[in-house]
């Protein structure tokens, strides 16, 4: 539930209008790795780990729901989807913060409290669940790539991107169109922390998902995926998954207004072509 609780989150949620809530984050890190502390010991969590968990990351709106709904499929797994209250304790929905406004972080900024927090409450959610493996989707710690590394040394990341004109146009459906600059910045952005932070990492250890290809192969790009993550199947397994995927990408010639399709040209053509799309 995180250190605020449910109840508590929902307050400042009603609240959110009236009053802005502002959070320090290392502060309320501090706070939630305190009282563990005082719950199970000064040394809680500090052997916790986890043997090569997987984490499924992608800018949001990129094909990280489909893609780990088919995956976690796998009688190994134990999923947890998002699980923002474990990676950012102070996560309240709707509230601007690092978190949410998809601000990078590295290696450097992983703190010992950090470790502990995280290792312990993904290796009591896989004995709780009686797997042997660990999977987490999570769209924002797409421009984390260096800090999950930095707690899971062993992590397999499987990164899914798409077409960044669906990518905006998909989040700003019910954004005023004033958002539609923001968000392509920060499709942007994101790919290139993703190509900054990937650079030193194996590839068995870091590959990617094209959302096109995923959605023409599930079954193909799923046992490929499979491989990488060293996880075992058979054809059992892999029948039950479907053929094919329906793409969901073009809604952006109709859902985008026609006096905004030279600004996302401008500002999205050149990374889209550095990731193999054309316009």
């Amino acid at each position: 539930m995180g250190l605020l609780g449910r109840k508590n989150r929902n307050k400042i949620k009603n609240n959110v209008d009236e009053k802005p809530v502002k959070f320090n984050s290392l502060q309320i890190r501090q706070r939630y790795h305190s009282v563990r502390c005082n719950e199970y010991g000064e040394n809680f969590g500090e052997k916790a780990n986890l043997f090569k968990p997987i984490f499924i990351v992608g800018v949001p709106h990129s094909g990280t729901s489909v893609l780990v709904s088919t995956f976690r499929i796998h009688p190994e797994l134990a999923n947890w989807t998002e699980s923002p209250e474990v990676w950012e304790p102070y996560w309240v929905e709707g509230q601007d913060s690092e978190y949410n406004r998809l601000e990078p972080k590295y290696g450097r900024d992983v703190l010992k409290m950090d470790i502990v927090r995280i290792r312990d409450a993904y290796q009591r959610y896989v004995k709780m669940e009686n797997k042997t493996r660990f999977l987490n989707k999570n769209p924002r710690n797409v421009v984390r790539i260096e800090y999950m590394k930095k707690i899971f040394p062993d992590a397999k990341i499987i990164h899914i991107f798409r077409d960044g004109r669906d990518v905006v146009n998909s989040i700003t459906r019910n954004m005023p169109s004033s958002m539609i600059e923001t968000i392509c910045d920060r499709w942007i952005n994101s790919l290139k922390e993703v190509k900054k932070q990937s650079g030193n990492i194996s590839t068995e250890d870091f590959f990617q998902i094209k959302y096109e290809d995923f959605c023409e192969r599930p079954r193909e790009i799923i046992t490929n995926a499979y491989d990488k993550c060293e996880l075992s199947y058979d054809e059992v397994l892999i029948s039950k998954i479907p053929e094919n995927l329906t793409n969901f990408n073009g809604k952006w010639k109709s859902g985008i207004k026609k006096e905004n399709w030279n600004l996302l040209r401008e500002k999205l053509e050149p990374t889209m072509n550095e990731w193999g799309y054309v316009w």
